[in-house]
C-alpha cells in the first residue's frame, strides 16, 4: 500500500509534464509555469521541509539546529558547485534551468519517498496525507522540468523526463523498505534539510532568473500564486 502511495505521488510529476506539453503554446506559459514551480518549491522548502528537518534534529541532538543549517547550506553549495562547473551557453538558460530541475527534483524525491514509507508504516492515515501533499507540489515540479526543456527536446521527451523524475519517489520508498534499519531519524532529517537547500538554490539561482528573462510580470505573479496554492493545500492536509 505504501509503495502504491509513493508511486501515485511520483506520477503527479508526470502529470505536470503533460500539462506543460498541452499548454506550451499558450502565451507566457513558460515564465508563468516556472514562476509557479519556484513559488511552490521555495514555500515547501521553508515551510515544510526545513522546519521538519530542524524539529527532528533538535529532538535528537543538542546541536540539531546547527546541523540542520549546515545540511541546508551543504545542499545549496552542492547545487552552486554544479552550476559553476556546468557552463551556460548563450540563449540556453531555459534548457539549463530544466536540466537543473531534473537534478533537484530527483534528489529530493528519494528522501520524500523514504519519508512516505516511514510515515505510512507507522500510520496509514499520515502516509496518505503526506502522499497528497507531496503529489500537489510534484505537479508544478513536473512543469518546471518539462516547460523549459520542451523547446529544445520536444514536448514528448520533456514530459517523459518529468515522469522519469517522478519515479524517484517510489524508488525512495523501495529504499526505505529495503534499508529500513539503516534509515534513522538523524539521516532522514539531514536529507530533508539538504533537499530544502537544493530546492531554494535551484529556484533563486536558475528557475526565477530564467523565467524573469522571458516575462518578469508573469513570473512574479505566478511565484506568489505558487506560494499561495501550497499554503492552502498544506493547510487542508
Amino acid at each position: 500500500m505504501v509503495l502504491l502511495l509513493a508511486l501515485a505521488a511520483g506520477l503527479a510529476t508526470g502529470i505536470g509534464g503533460l500539462i506543460a506539453l498541452m499548454m506550451k503554446k499558450v502565451k507566457n506559459f513558460i515564465p508563468a509555469s516556472l514562476g509557479l514551480a519556484a513559488g511552490v518549491m521555495v514555500y515547501v522548502a521553508f515551510v515544510e521541509l526545513y522546519p521538519a528537518a530542524r524539529a527532528s534534529l533538535n529532538g535528537l541532538l543538542a546541536g540539531g539546529e546547527q546541523l540542520a543549517a549546515a545540511a541546508f547550506f551543504t545542499g545549496a553549495l552542492l547545487m552552486a558547485l554544479l552550476s559553476y562547473f556546468v557552463p551556460e551557453k548563450k540563449g540556453d538558460s531555459l534548457t539549463r534551468a530544466g536540466l537543473f530541475a531534473i537534478v533537484a527534483v530527483a534528489l529530493h524525491n528519494i528522501p520524500e519517498g523514504v519519508a512516505m514509507f516511514v510515515a505510512g508504516v507507522s500510520d496509514a492515515r499520515l502516509g496518505a496525507s503526506l502522499c497528497f501533499a507531496i503529489a500537489l507540489h510534484n505537479i508544478p515540479e513536473g512543469i518546471a522540468i518539462a516547460a523549459p526543456l520542451s523547446a529544445r527536446y520536444g514536448g514528448k521527451r520533456a514530459a517523459l523526463a518529468a515522469l522519469a523524475c517522478g519515479l524517484f519517489e517510489p524508488l525512495g520508498a523501495l529504499v526505505g523498505s529495503a534499508f529500513a534499519p539503516l534509515i534513522t531519524p538523524l539521516s532522514q532529517g539531514v536529507m530533508l534539510a539538504m533537499a530544502a537547500g537544493v530546492m531554494v538554490f535551484l529556484s533563486l539561482a536558475e528557475i526565477i532568473p530564467s523565467a524573469a528573462q522571458e516575462n518578469l510580470t508573469a513570473c512574479s505573479a505566478a511565484l506568489l500564486a505558487g506560494m499561495g496554492i501550497m499554503a492552502v493545500a498544506l493547510a487542508l492536509v
